[in-house]
């Protein structure tokens, strides 16, 4: 077991330390999630060094935003936040990348092992789990919620797939949930009820005499979060949802796409060129970026389900295959023959769950999982053996080739020209201000220099705060930093100075 663990922690290591050390001159790209993420976490996490404790509010977002209440939030992830409060935030993101790669591995590891895999098959399904395309693509993406969240799904799966419930399985399966909430991730919160839900009724159906039994572990799988979870759960009940509302309304079904084609997420090694593509997208329904279909480990894997004949009487194995259809029906919401098309006709508010396609990250523990089964099945075939090892291995190399690019897009060359116009707007300009921005890329910068941006971009906003066409007009900030192309003269602003990227205006 001891060497087992030692060569996915090993594998992890050596497949997220050399794209560090590649990119030690670089920095995270901004035009994506980290232009938000960045400027909170390094503020809050300056806070915490400086005055011991974590703030409740961050200033420098609209009227003030709050950290712990924000459902988004992964202020309360000690295992986010305490290397960006003991490194920074670059050289703490860099820890909590090698820190999640190993815990995933590590996980899945637990997650097989729970399923009585083999040894090697064990490793190897780890290891797929570590470089998959969904953890890199969401490194990429800078989507903390969804990257902080996947290293324990298998952990939640080991606790809640057996038929046998425990009060220890019931602990870690509410754990889970809770480190899911802690890190700001709501889309894993509802997944791990709807699995849960799937799971109990699968065994309910096969043991009718064990339904108390297992009914009263789910409901204490969920008291027990809403305890755990109590920290952050409070504030969020007090003071979002009275008082806070999207920035945006959510369109039922966008990036929904038919049940069949679910497997081209994981098979399919392209990003832009494919899930972006305007002819893809209106083939197949595409809608959201890239990342948001992206979980490469190949279509190696998949060969290995040929032999799954060698394992279906095991409840496990048709366990497994029936959470599966069930995803693959959920990220099929926009069409009827979904039951999730007419659930969210029937509840609107499931509409804020507005990605169907988030599934495929949820779903790559049972994903490998499924093949881990059927490989295991078909090694006791000593004619298969060489395809086998051919697969597992084939798979790993692939994987780790497409992920490593896929990685790398997290990174870009340290923007200059943004750090040199706030510091000229701080030329002009000392004071306690704030701003607008329409331009991308910005925010960190600004925030580094202690400048409020009012149109700092959140999920969440005050219901008193204007919308965003709004904005200049009702608050009237000092400066707002526009595209080279933007007049706002009618407006009552005037040009204070120009840089290659953008032009600062300055109320009149």
């Amino acid at each position: 077991m001891k060497k087992e663990l030692f060569l996915v922690v090993a594998m992890a290591v050596l497949f997220v330390v050399p794209v560090l050390y590649q990119t030690r001159h670089l920095a995270l790209r901004l035009d994506s999630d980290y232009d938000t993420v960045l400027p909170l976490y390094g503020y809050v996490a300056q806070y915490i060094r400086e005055h011991g404790r974590i703030p409740a509010v961050f200033p420098y977002a609209d009227f003030g935003y709050p950290t712990v209440a924000d459902p988004l939030s992964a202020v309360l992830n000690p295992i986010f936040m305490v290397p960006l409060v003991l490194f920074g935030v670059d050289s703490g993101m860099s820890v909590v990348f090698v820190l999640l790669t190993i815990i995933a591995g590590i996980s899945m590891w637990a997650l097989l092992k729970t399923l009585n895999v083999s040894g090697w098959v064990r490793v190897w399904g780890a290891t797929l789990y570590v470089i998959s395309g969904a953890l890199t693509a969401r490194f990429a993406a800078g989507h903390t919620l969804f990257f902080l969240a996947y290293p324990i799904l298998p952990l939640f799966f080991a606790a809640v797939l057996p038929a046998h419930v425990s009060v220890l399985k019931t602990l870690i399966s509410a754990l889970v949930i809770t480190m899911l909430f802690f890190s700001g991730d709501i889309y894993g919160i509802w997944f791990a009820l709807l699995f849960l839900a799937c799971i109990r009724g699968f065994w309910i159906v096969k043991f009718p005499k064990q339904r108390k039994y297992l009914l009263i572990h789910s409901l204490g799988t969920m008291v027990l979060f809403m305890l755990f979870s109590s920290p952050k759960l409070i504030p969020v009940m007090r003071d979002i949802y009275p008082r806070m509302k999207r920035i945006f309304q959510p369109i039922f079904g966008e990036g929904s796409i038919h049940a069949i084609l679910t497997p081209l997420f994981y098979i399919v090694p392209f990003r832009e060129t494919f899930y972006d593509r305007p002819f893809f997208r209106r083939l197949l329904g595409f809608h959201f970026n890239w990342y948001e279909y992206y979980a490469f480990i190949s279509p190696l894997p998949f060969v290995l389900l040929l032999y799954i004949r060698k394992v279906w009487k095991k409840d496990m194995v048709r366990l497994v295959v029936v959470l599966l259809v069930m995803g693959m029906l959920y990220i099929a919401q926009r069409h009827p023959y979904s039951p999730f098309y007419w659930l969210f006709q029937a509840v609107p508010g499931l509409s804020i769950l507005r990605v169907p396609q988030r599934m495929a990250m949820y779903a790559m523990p049972l994903v490998i999982a499924l093949c881990a089964l059927c490989a295991n099945g078909a090694w006791n075939m000593k004619n298969k053996r060489i395809l086998l090892i051919v697969l597992l291995s084939g798979s790993i190399v692939w994987t780790y080739i497409v992920s490593r690019s896929a990685f790398l897009v997290a990174y870009e060359a340290p923007r200059t020209e943004e750090q040199a116009l706030v510091w000229e707007l701080r030329k002009h300009d000392s004071s306690n201000f704030s701003v607008v921005t329409h331009v991308c890329c910005m925010q960190r910068f600004l925030v580094r220099d202690g400048i409020t941006i009012y149109n700092y971009y959140f999920p969440w906003r005050d219901k008193s705060f204007p919308d965003s066409e709004e904005v200049i007009e009702k608050l009237r900030p000092k400066y707002v930093i526009a595209k080279l192309d933007l007049d706002i003269r009618s407006k009552a602003y005037y040009p204070l100075f120009e840089t290659r990227i953008a032009r600062v205006w300055k109320s009149l």
